[in-house]
């Protein structure tokens, strides 16, 4: 009886430990998934994406900026790696730091510094 205890105590722990090490690395931040958008003049407006699936889009609309690096592992990356996507946005130069469009100090350093 002792013994399936400390089973189900270690089971728990192991539980908790991985959740709060998932919290602690996402930083408590939820991203809404990227999702392929096909434009009806052959140019992906704000919001939408470029180079996210054969057939779409492969320039921003006029007046939009293509967001073309990442922060990863601390460092930013040139982009468009291969099969990755690059988010069109007119909010980059605004003066506010985007999430939601995905701005961050690589792709959008006057916003986000």
């Amino acid at each position: 009886m002792k013994k399936n205890i400390y089973i189900l105590f270690l089971i728990i722990l192991i539980v908790a430990i991985i959740l709060i090490a998932n919290l602690y690395f996402s930083n408590g931040k939820v991203v809404a998934p990227v999702v392929p958008v096909v434009s009806e003049n052959n140019c992906a407006k704000d919001g939408e994406t470029v180079g996210s699936c054969v057939n779409c889009m492969t320039k921003c609309c006029s007046g939009l900026k293509a967001l073309e690096s990442l922060k990863y592992g601390g460092k930013c990356v040139s982009m468009p790696a291969p099969g990755s996507v690059t988010i069109c946005t007119s909010k980059c130069g605004n003066g506010v730091c985007d999430e939601q469009s995905r701005e961050n100090e690589c792709n959008c350093p006057q916003d986000c510094k």
